[in-house]
């Protein structure tokens, strides 16, 4: 069986920070990305010639849905529910932490703790992946590398870090995760006022789970596998 590629990308921050009360990683697992590949970036032209912003490159970003993009971050959603992907998120409510912040090395340490454990109970038995993580900046004080750390797994086969720009993967994940906490944020502040754009998203990709909300922890197998679980602080 050849190794599964494993993109990840996070949303939101580990820092203490009122604003943003949730923190999410997400995985793509995929073996074969030719046919997805090739999909979302005919999807991406089009939405690049829609949308006409000749000042930068599109890029398929849950916090840039616009009025005028978003019917494309639908056909996203639904090229990634045709697709032959598994999804896991995992988010921490940061309310949790009684602690009255950490510093940024214990930040980035526990980031590297958070996405190995995430793929030590995802990818199980003989299988193995190649990790492919949304580029974050190493604190100058820390001497550890999230590569070398995640090569220490007997699951990853190798492992490097890329700006999302340059993975429509990355891209997807981002999107799905972004929809993940953003129910979970609606749910925690009820009477808040929302972007409606956004709104519109993540509702959509609750209807294709065929779930009321994404903003609990859940497994499903229809229409693609996507699972979502709160991390321990």
């Amino acid at each position: 069986m050849n190794p599964y590629f494993a993109f990840i990308d996070e949303s939101g921050v580990l820092q203490k920070d009122p604003n943003q009360p949730f923190f999410a990683l997400g995985m793509l697992l995929i073996e074969d990305t030719s046919t997805l590949f090739h999909e979302i970036t005919l999807l991406k032209r089009q939405a690049s010639t829609a949308t006409g912003d000749s000042r930068k490159a599109f890029e398929f970003k849950f916090k840039e849905i616009t009025y005028r993009s978003r019917p494309f971050y639908e056909r996203l959603i639904d090229t990634a529910c045709s697709g032959s992907i598994e999804v896991k998120v995992r988010v921490l409510d940061k309310s949790r932490i009684s602690s009255e912040g950490k510093k940024y090395i214990d930040i980035w340490e526990s980031y590297n703790r958070y996405i190995g454990n995430m793929i030590e109970e995802s990818v199980q038995g003989s299988s193995q992946c190649i990790v492919v993580a949304d580029y974050l900046t190493r604190p100058r004080h820390s001497d550890k590398y999230l590569e070398r750390e995640l090569k220490r797994l007997p699951q990853v086969v190798n492992a490097m870090m890329l700006e999302s720009h340059a993975s429509v993967m990355i891209q997807l994940i981002d999107v799905l995760v972004g929809c993940v906490i953003y129910q979970f944020r609606q749910r925690s502040k009820p009477q808040a006022m929302f972007d409606m754009q956004k709104r519109r998203i993540s509702d959509y990709l609750a209807e294709r789970m065929e779930r009321d909300t994404l903003a609990e922890p859940f497994a499903i197998q229809r229409p693609i596998p996507f699972e979502v679980r709160m991390l321990e602080p």
